[in-house]
């Protein structure tokens, strides 16, 4: 596995991503001042494309939380299946991640985004 990695300094903070050629995940990681943040991820859908992704991130070793419109219960067979990186949540909860990912069909991301809060 070969890892292209790049960091960032700006007033005090190191800002390190790594790009797993491999399987094209990407992990990254925050660190200020002596204290690491790591990144949060949630998948929106849970199709073909959205297990595949999780099964992904699942590999690699990275959680990932993954959510769809029938609830975190109807997700929970995935989840096991794939293992313990995978946590079903809620829409709500998915959207509060540091990156989200789309995996749902083109002409319904703006329905999506019309049932979140501003």
């Amino acid at each position: 596995m070969r890892y292209d990695e790049f960091t960032l300094e700006a007033k005090g903070c190191f800002v390190t991503a790594a790009h797993l050629t491999e399987n094209s995940t990407i992990a990254a990681r925050l660190t200020m001042e002596n204290h690491t943040m790591t990144t949060t991820y949630s998948i929106v859908g849970s199709g073909y494309i959205g297990a595949a992704l999780a099964h992904l991130f699942s590999r690699a070793d990275i959680d990932v939380s993954i959510a769809n419109t029938r609830g975190p219960d109807s997700l929970r067979p995935l989840a096991a299946e794939i293992g313990a990186a995978v946590q079903p949540v809620t829409l709500a909860d998915a959207v509060d991640a540091d990156i989200i990912i789309l995996a749902i069909p083109f002409h319904t991301v703006t329905a999506f985004g019309q049932t979140l809060p501003d």
